[in-house]
């Protein structure tokens, strides 16, 4: 008598759409673009890289981007198609990919690697957790502007006294060179004498002081120093969080094996 033959049990797995490679160090993390054939990922290798779908079907860096440290977290927003990467410099960028303008907006407010986001899309709040135990909100409902790059100079743009490289200068003046230092709002390379102040600019990220040069310190108004974030120590170094919207609770976790859950709707409403 023939053996009767068995069905093979089915057997369901995950199909493999796609193999994306080119990172040098691990790959930290990496986004899915809301209603594109489109992958955002950062790596150990300080890059930011945008892979799009080509007409041959496979996935390619088409927009690659070096970072001067490494990015640690990433968060979108899908409705102003913004992205916001953490890095281990403690800085937060907000970067416009929708609006395709290439601008890039920094976010300064903790003092340790930031190491997760998440983003309140009905508040347009974002939320950064860091290696200092900070949770910080930012409102980014406000129209923020970028920082300007520093300008190089061989002498003091405010004061025209020599930086101590300038040996020519420093020999026909009979100068001493001085330091270089950069002005956070104007960019402009002055000396330490024409920026002795120190101020805030919230609406250029800058939530704690920073060095300014004496006249953008006389023209920044009260009301461009009023802080758009709020601090919050969450007492535990914060490696991960999730954010759940719909009861604003706030999900925290931290090298130190503990699990914090918090009710943000006091500051993110």
């Amino acid at each position: 008598m023939a053996a009767e033959i068995q069905p093979k049990p089915l057997t369901r797995k995950p199909i493999l759409l796609q193999r994306m490679e080119g990172s040098q160090e691990v790959v930290n993390m990496a986004v899915i673009v809301p209603k594109e054939e489109g992958v955002i990922s950062v790596s150990e290798d300080r890059t930011v890289r945008v892979w799009l779908k080509r007409d041959s079907g496979q996935y390619w860096p088409s927009v690659y981007h070096a970072m001067p440290c490494g990015v640690t977290a990433l968060c979108w927003d899908p409705v102003q198609r913004v992205l916001f990467s953490g890095s281990s410099d403690h800085s937060v960028i907000m970067w416009d990919i929708g609006g395709r303008k290439g601008t890039a907006i920094e976010l300064q407010g903790h003092n340790d690697r930031v190491q997760a986001l998440s983003y309140a899309q009905h508040t347009r709040q974002l939320i950064s957790c860091g290696g200092d135990g900070g949770i910080v909100v930012w409102n980014m409902d406000v129209e923020r502007q970028e920082t300007p790059e520093w300008l190089d100079s061989d002498s003091c743009q405010k004061c025209d006294q020599p930086f101590f490289w300038n040996f020519k200068q420093m020999w026909d003046s009979k100068k001493i060179g001085l330091r270089q230092h950069h002005c956070r709002k104007c960019g402009k390379a002055v000396c330490g004498k024409c920026s002795s102040k120190r101020s805030s600019i919230p609406l250029m990220g800058f939530e704690f002081e920073v060095r300014v040069c004496d006249s953008c310190h006389e023209a920044i108004t009260d009301e461009e120093r009023a802080p758009t974030a709020t601090f919050h120590d969450s007492k535990h170094n914060i490696v991960h969080v999730h954010f759940d919207a719909t009861r604003g609770w706030l999900l925290t976790s931290g090298t130190d094996k503990v699990i914090k859950l918090w009710d943000m709707t006091p500051v993110v409403s």
